[in-house]
């Protein structure tokens, strides 16, 4: 129930599967997010969206090391943060201050955390390219990297 309500309420930049239980975010969605940062692989058949904020943290120990570390050794997974900040320029300033080498995109019309029932950061979602679309095949709230790798695992066919 709650997922067909996530697909009624982001009206056209999703559908909801009901046979496999995924849900799709169109392309249009993923590429109309503004660019703070960096430049994102399309060629990777899996998009990890880690969605946090400059206040977090945790968040921000994520970006400077465990995140960099994931990309280089999942080459299937491109990672993009989408930053949750109301002022990007808080997020640019942590950015250019820390050297963060992940793409980075915001989120300032609230777009794609609204269409994914995003909340809380540090959170994430693990995409699937489908033709043009991408499913949503894992999400979390937090950032322990073994969940994130056991989802990406998974994705992979492999258990």
């Amino acid at each position: 129930m709650g997922i067909l309500k996530i697909a009624v309420t982001a009206l056209c930049l999703m559908s909801f599967n009901a046979q496999d239980n995924t849900i799709a975010i169109s392309k249009s969605v993923l590429e109309s997010r503004p660019l703070i940062h960096g430049q994102s692989d399309d060629s990777r058949p899996l998009r990890l969206l880690y969605f946090w904020a400059s206040w977090c943290p945790e968040c921000k120990d994520k970006l400077r090391n465990a995140l960099p570390d994931l990309r280089q050794n999942e080459k299937s997974v491109e990672i993009m943060a989408v930053n949750m900040d109301k002022d990007g320029q808080k997020a640019a300033h942590f950015i250019e201050k820390e050297s963060v080498s992940l793409p980075v995109f915001g989120d300032e019309d609230k777009k794609l955390r609204q269409a994914l029932s995003i909340y809380a950061v540090p959170s994430w979602a693990l995409a699937k390219k489908n033709g043009e679309n991408w499913d949503i095949v894992a999400q979390g709230t937090g950032s322990e990297i073994k969940d994130i790798k056991q989802a990406i695992l998974t994705a992979q066919g492999i258990k």
